[in-house]
């Protein structure tokens, strides 16, 4: 199959589409390895705590700037519990809150309210 009737300039076309798809970060290979990315450095560490409330809420997971942030547990005072996802501190994302009387709700949350909720009954 031709393309070109110059063979050189077949040549020179093709070493040039070569070169363009080796350049780093202009080609299809990524400008370095996928394993040595940096991490920012301004990213506060994420850890795993136990931080108990005044009102006597309790919660436990990951926390960043000692604030719930990722998947975790509350358990309220009155019976409550809450698994799912929180970000700077408030439910946001899925989960699922479970009440004394046995009812089970699951939805989105935002900002720690629900923003779309679909409920159960274990009767």
């Amino acid at each position: 199959m031709k393309f070109f009737k110059n063979r050189g300039l077949q040549l020179l076309v093709s070493g040039f589409v070569i070169a363009i798809l080796y350049i780093p970060g202009a080609g299809c290979f990524p400008p370095e390895p996928l394993g040595s990315i940096p991490v920012p450095v301004n990213q506060p560490p994420i850890e795993r705590k136990t931080i108990n409330y005044p009102d006597g809420s309790r919660y436990e997971g990951p926390v960043v700037n000692d604030q719930p942030h990722g998947s975790g547990v509350m358990v309220y005072p009155d019976g409550r519990n809450y698994y799912g996802n929180f970000k700077l501190g408030l439910p946001y994302g899925v989960g699922t809150m479970f009440y004394p009387d046995k009812r089970v709700e699951k939805g989105q949350w935002r900002d720690g309210q629900f923003i779309s909720i679909r409920k159960k009954s274990s009767q």
